[in-house]
């Protein structure tokens, strides 16, 4: 396996874990949940949709690695770069889908009896992929600073 390949394998786990973790600590002593650390943990590292974007995140990573690598220039970091703008417009337009729908189901007369409303926990806010794209660049500079030393 390529020295390539390995570095950009690391740089994207370490992003994910960092990201996920300051979603974990964000959710823990920020908010206002009363379920257990456990249940916080799993929330966080695998449903929830707050800031930072973790998908953001690694976009952001990923690009300027393919930046770095092949040059600004290069076919791949033109695709990269279009795929990346596609997807956090995505994410963008699911959470005003999910929203939009939210409203519509809990002010239906049909909707469910009070005690059950719709909450949206899918896509992200701006300012959640605003975040994301700021933990992406600093999760980049400092990992592969940090290889670059130690190798």
């Amino acid at each position: 396996m390529s020295n390539l390949f390995v570095e950009f394998v690391v740089l994207l786990l370490l992003t994910w874990l960092i990201s996920q973790t300051i979603k974990y600590l964000i959710k823990k002593y920020l908010s206002q949940w009363k379920h257990t650390h456990t249940k916080i943990a799993v929330d966080s590292y695998v449903f929830y949709s707050g800031p930072p974007s973790t998908h953001t995140a690694l976009l952001t990573s990923a690009t300027l690695f393919f930046a770095y690598t092949f040059g600004v220039n290069s076919g791949y970091f033109l695709l990269i770069v279009l795929l990346d703008t596609l997807w956090i417009y995505e994410i963008v337009m699911q959470r005003k889908r999910v929203e939009e729908l939210s409203k519509v189901i809990n002010h239906s007369d049909k909707s469910p009896s009070s005690w059950l409303r719709i909450r949206e926990f899918n896509g992200h806010s701006v300012s959640d992929i605003a975040y994301g794209l700021l933990t992406g660049l600093l999760c980049y500079l400092v990992i592969t600073y940090l290889t670059r030393i130690v190798n």
